[in-house]
């Protein structure tokens, strides 16, 4: 089911927002955007300045991917702030759950979103990453990730730095998967040396993987507090800063992309032991367990995963390529197909790595790299085959 068609049915009309003043800001509700040139087009509010209440502070338009999703699937909110000096220096954060919902920072706003597990953490937060190139003060768009974790309609509301109620919109989480990502575990080592043969990619990685069917995942949208998920500039590509997107009409990125957005090309070797992995753009090559997800069908119905209760994994090393083969050691058992089924796979990257949405787990870390496009997850081709 798309839940785009469920986010045309109750979208929310676009909010307003007067200047936010110390006596409060006007609330507004949270619009359903679907492009950049949308969320510009969205009104502003502006913010009081951090150093002086009494000045005028950043300005702020708000959107949101959808204002639904299925269990364990998800949703992007969008901030886009012009005026934004950002915090140069590191912090400590503290959460009591006695305080309320989680205050997420987003650019210069908070986001809090009652469907999130609300549990005590430390959080050393450090100094956002500033490159030389880029404007002083630019259009900079940061995300928030609307996670289903858990069924029901949860309020979601953004806040001025100072905890004012600034716009908010209701967020429902169905009571069912649809479609559901699970991950991929390393069988043995984690990459396989190769000699390069006739016709093969001169980058080529080797990668061994198992599908055990057991746990519930999303890609992960790591956005740094106060580090842009992407700058917008009205230049031309060739004068374009380095990892900017033009600010027009360009699409927003998605929890995760639609099924016609394909961006890698999967192939199915040996009867569906070995996958090669292709992409125009360079991607993490190395522990694909990290970076990977995969999606299952058999017999042409979703497969569920089962719920996991413990994980552990180990750091491993950095390789970028263009081509990457997947030996997959598919335990059928485990995914409820027999000799003879016929099974589907589709797989996503996501280059900050992925977590858990079933339940609290260690979240894995992925190295950021900087891009010339940001780097948001890239979904596969559907491959079928039968097991022997």
């Amino acid at each position: 089911m798309r839940w785009a068609i469920f986010a045309t049915a109750l979208a929310v009309v676009g909010w307003f927002c007067s200047a936010c003043a110390p006596s409060g800001p006007a609330v507004g509700r949270i619009a359903v955007v679907r492009s950049i040139g949308q969320l510009q087009a969205q009104p502003r509010c502006r913010l009081a300045g951090a150093d002086n209440p009494q000045a005028d502070g950043p300005t702020v338009q708000l959107g949101v991917e959808s204002v639904g999703c299925a269990l364990h699937g998800g949703a992007l909110l969008y901030v886009l702030a012009s005026d934004y000096r950002q915090a140069g220096e590191s912090r400590e954060i503290r959460h009591d759950p006695a305080d309320g919902p989680i205050r997420h920072r987003v650019g210069p706003v908070l986001v809090e979103f009652d469907g999130e597990p609300n549990y005590a953490f430390v959080e050393a937060r450090v100094a956002p990453l500033v490159h030389s190139d880029l404007p002083s003060r630019p259009l900079s768009l940061y995300i928030y990730p609307i996670v289903g974790r858990r069924p029901g309609t949860w309020p979601v509301r953004v806040r001025t730095p100072d905890g004012q109620l600034l716009a908010r919109t209701d967020f429902t989480v169905a009571d069912k998967p649809d479609r559901p990502w699970t991950i991929l575990r390393p069988s043995r080592q984690a990459n396989e040396p190769q000699q390069r043969q006739p016709g093969q990619p001169e980058d080529l990685t080797v990668s061994h993987v198992t599908v055990e069917g057991s746990g519930f995942a999303a890609p992960r949208w790591e956005t740094f507090g106060d580090r842009p998920f992407a700058m917008l500039h009205d230049v031309s590509p060739a004068k374009r800063p380095r990892g900017s997107i033009p600010a027009v009409d360009f699409p927003l990125p998605r929890f995760v992309p639609l099924d016609d957005e394909i961006r890698l090309h999967v192939t199915p070797r040996d009867s569906g032991r070995e996958f090669d992995i292709a992409s125009d753009e360079p991607f993490i090559t190395t522990r694909p367990d990290w970076h990977f997800l995969v999606r299952i069908e058999v017999n042409g119905h979703p497969f569920l995963p089962r719920p996991i209760e413990a994980f552990g994994d180990a750091n491993g090393v950095l390789i970028l390529g263009r081509s990457l083969r997947l030996r997959v050691r598919i335990l059928p058992s485990a995914i409820g197909a027999r000799t003879g089924d016929s099974v589907s796979l589709q797989f996503l990257y996501s280059e900050f790595g992925w977590e858990f949405v079933d339940q609290q787990a260690e979240l894995l870390q992925a190295i950021s790299l900087v891009r010339e496009t940001p780097p948001w997850p890239r979904l596969s081709n559907r491959v079928t085959f039968k097991i022997k």
